[in-house]
């Protein structure tokens, strides 16, 4: 962790803030959503709390129920209803706390007057004000600090009143003085502890998150980075597939093309101008390869293989690989910086059955096998500069949408004088 890390997390000692006020914010607005349903559910329990002193009312001092109930209905309800109101509106984000507290505090403080109307009402006035301590720290979640000055309000409060308004003895109201401040210092060491535990998962909960972020970045970056090397159909499965994925298509499209002129170029030009040019001509290629929803499978050198009927998108594969192929020839006879280095291309197309999976343990690499691959292969070299050769198969199944015309039987290897196409356009009507 770095220096500027490191301050990052430095804390007041006593207060538990963080010194980055960026950091604290967002842990004051973190700690406030998470207390917001216990603060709903403490009203639920303050409300019954305070049902309960009034049915007390009623059975100990019936004459004053109506004064002491309007009364405690002016003074407690607006703080209770502003707090469900606070934590239901976006605007009051970060007072959620400074409310509860000060509620807290007039509660208690009000807690001491009330029990204190009854007969020997000082005898009971010290277990409230334990219970509202305990109330605010654990049931509300008040963090230490407000914890400690809503408590030490209310504890004063009661001191001053005992001392002042009742005619105890003053080592009754040193017990309870003892008892009171004895509680008040262990639930606030118990807050403070429990506060800074809060912000030890805050800051673990924050720190998990970067790092989810983190990895799903690297894994959207090496998913990215699978797609550019492996069609997204073969990514997936080898996500969820264990083993060889091989696939026999028995109606697929392949073509072959070539830049007529590169190699020779690649003397005359440096490294950097000589991968410009290449990455200009290949990435026009690629968003061709995407217009045409067709697969592009590898590049070798300045050769450049495309397939179609691989996926899903089946449909007219040959006819969408024939259009593309035209393309191709029409931005490479058109660009001036490709005139300007006299650069031409070769293009053979075949159609048939293939065999495609993924080799390879940890650079993959996905291809195609077969006869019908070797002729695509075989139209593009044995084709003639700026032209697209393509076989009788393909011939036969286009006719009726482009013009071919007829070449002489040329040899090809393995398959002996073969008769050929040449691809002049689309047909006229």
């Amino acid at each position: 962790m770095s220096t500027s890390e490191a301050t990052t997390y430095e804390q007041y000692p006593i207060s538990l803030s963080y010194k980055d006020k960026e950091l604290e914010k967002e842990y004051r607005l973190s700690y406030e959503k998470e207390i917001r349903k216990p603060l709903r559910f403490g009203i639920i329990i303050s409300i019954l709390s305070w049902l309960s002193g009034l049915s007390l009312v009623y059975y100990v001092i019936p004459e004053r129920l109506y004064e002491l109930s309007v009364l405690t209905v002016i003074v407690i309800c607006p703080f209770f209803l502003f707090i469900v109101f606070a934590t239901y509106n976006e605007r009051l984000k970060g007072w959620i706390h400074i409310i509860g507290a000060l509620s807290n505090a007039w509660a208690g403080l009000y807690a001491v007057y009330f029990c204190n109307q009854f007969p020997e009402g000082h005898s009971f006035t010290l277990p409230v004000l334990i219970f509202i301590i305990f109330f605010g720290s654990y049931m509300v979640r008040l963090r230490w600090v407000a914890g400690f000055l809503a408590a030490l309000s209310y504890t004063a409060g009661f001191h001053f009143y005992m001392l002042y308004y009742t005619d105890l003895d003053y080592s009754l109201v040193s017990l309870f003085a003892f008892v009171a401040w004895l509680t008040l210092v262990f639930t606030m060491l118990a807050g403070h502890l429990a506060e800074n535990n809060s912000r030890v998962r805050f800051m673990q909960k924050r720190t998990i998150a970067a790092q989810n972020e983190l990895i799903a970045k690297e894994k959207e970056a090496s998913e990215k980075l699978l797609l550019n090397v492996i069609p997204p159909f073969i990514a997936s499965r080898l996500k969820e597939e264990k083993g060889v994925i091989a696939d026999i298509h028995k109606d697929a499209s392949v073509m072959f093309a070539d830049i007529v002129g590169f190699t020779k170029l690649s003397a005359s030009l440096t490294a950097d101008e000589l991968l410009n040019l290449l990455n200009k001509i290949f990435s026009h290629f690629d968003m061709l390869t995407e217009t045409y929803e067709l697969e592009k499978i590898k590049t070798i050198g300045d050769g450049y293989m495309v397939a179609g009927g691989l996926t899903k998108n089946k449909i007219e594969h040959l006819h969408r690989i024939t259009k593309m192929s035209l393309d191709m020839i029409d931005f490479i006879g058109k660009d001036e910086e490709m005139q300007r280095h006299d650069l031409k291309i070769r293009i053979g197309i075949n159609s048939g059955s293939v065999i495609a999976g993924v080799i390879g343990i940890n650079k993959f690499s996905y291809d195609l096998w077969g006869d019908t691959v070797n002729i695509a292969s075989r139209m593009e070299s044995n084709g003639e500069t700026g032209k697209i050769c393509v076989s009788e198969v393909v011939k036969l199944r286009l006719e009726n949408h482009f013009e071919f015309g007829k070449r002489d039987l040329i040899e090809i290897k393995g398959k002996g004088p073969t008769q050929t196409y040449f691809l002049l356009g689309d047909k006229i009507f």
